[in-house]
């Protein structure tokens, strides 16, 4: 089945160029590894955590514990916002996170569309020809869908190794790093250390 609509550029700017080639190269291990048996195992040391049920928590606990429909808005306010800094800046400016806003730029948006309507026509038109034909083939109906978002799928695998990749980097060169805390007088490997600093 030939493509609806055609729209490929996974980058911020509209420059159909822009996509990374270095990821041509890279070998994604797949989604599931096979199906290993599970077993169930208790440890020698039983933890137990009181939790107070939500219907037990007063109406402050509640408003700082979980998002109302205007903290849903101004997140929304704000992603809006970021996208629009991003399309300003043509998604050079480090200092902005982007991962999330993808879908909040005009290009991203323009692209989510295509790809839903081209994913959806494909199905509609699949289920059309198969009323003509009189017959019912789930399969195909799926394999419809699939190849319009089989790419996305792709898409999706890249942005998540590259986050990947980018926090195994950030853990490596973190801040509070494994030699943090020796920096700060306190070895966290002996309990003796704990003491005397804390005696100190």
């Amino acid at each position: 089945m030939a493509p609806l609509l055609v729209e490929d550029s996974l980058s911020f700017s509209d420059d159909s160029n822009a996509i990374d080639d270095r990821h041509k190269n890279i070998c994604f291990a797949p989604l599931h590894t096979s199906i290993n048996r599970r077993c169930v195992s208790f440890g020698a040391f039983v933890s137990t955590y009181e939790i107070i049920h939500h219907k037990d928590l007063s109406k402050e606990e509640i408003k700082s514990a979980w998002y109302n429909r205007e903290d849903m808005r101004q997140m929304k306010v704000q992603a809006k916002s970021d996208a629009k800094l991003i399309e300003c800046n043509n998604g050079d400016d480090d200092d902005v996170c982007k991962r999330g806003l993808e879908s909040r730029t005009k290009s991203g948006m323009r692209r989510k569309k295509h790809n839903r309507t081209n994913a959806y026509a494909a199905v509609f038109l699949e289920i059309d020809y198969q009323e003509d034909e009189g017959t019912f083939d789930e399969e195909a109906i799926a394999d419809a869908y699939f190849m319009y978002s089989d790419q996305c799928q792709v898409s999706a695998q890249i942005i998540g190794k590259q986050d990947e990749i980018e926090a195994n980097r950030s853990m490596k060169t973190d801040f509070f790093g494994p030699n943090f805390y020796k920096s700060n007088g306190a070895d966290l490997s002996t309990t003796e250390s704990l003491t005397i600093s804390a005696a100190a």
